[in-house]
């Protein structure tokens, strides 16, 4: 659940639409206070500059690790486990390609990703956050603007399914700043 990892609620309410039966509508929720995020450890799997830089500007402790191997061998070293681990995938969908190389490349590194963590017993303390960029549809108007980040999708709500609360899905404003993420 989102209480047990650290994350902010967003409540959702179903309404009837005037064309479906049913229609989301998304109500802000107070950010937590800074305090909170503060006194948590991050990592970053990947280097991804701005993530980087948002994830520090807002007062969290996070260091980057080029792959879970490297991360695993520093906590083994440290003795200590992140709360949060963030997977960016907007860059391996981001390659060069066609869309369905994309979409291919993102969902391979996605379920290596997912199935190195799950099968690793001193990370299960962590929680898995895999980042996206314009892979959903929020609001009316809006468009996937990255189809091989909506491939994956379907992969990481299976694992989510199979494993509650151990991996979380973030869809960011394709548009909008990193920094938008945090507290």
């Amino acid at each position: 659940s989102l209480a047990r990892s650290g994350g902010r609620p967003a409540r959702v309410r179903a309404n009837p639409g005037p064309r479906d039966l049913f229609q989301m509508t998304w109500i802000r929720t107070p950010a937590a206070p800074p305090s909170v995020a503060a006194a948590r450890t991050w990592a970053i799997i990947g280097t991804e500059p701005e993530l980087a830089a948002a994830v520090r500007a807002a007062g969290i402790d996070a260091e980057c690790y080029h792959d879970l191997a490297s991360l695993r061998d520093e906590m083994t070293t440290r003795h200590s486990v992140p709360e949060f681990i963030l997977a960016p995938l907007y860059p391996v969908s981001a390659s060069t390609g066609t869309p369905a190389d994309r979409a291919y490349a993102v969902t391979q590194y996605a379920l290596k990703l997912m199935q190195g963590f799950l099968a690793d017993g001193l990370l299960s303390a962590s929680a898995l956050v895999m980042l996206t960029r314009g892979s959903s549809v929020v609001l009316d108007g809006d468009d996937i603007s990255d189809p091989g980040a909506a491939a994956v999708c379907g992969l990481i709500r299976s694992a989510q399914a199979e494993n509650p609360g151990q991996i979380i899905m973030v869809d960011l404003d394709p548009g909008g700043p990193i920094g938008n993420l945090l507290p």
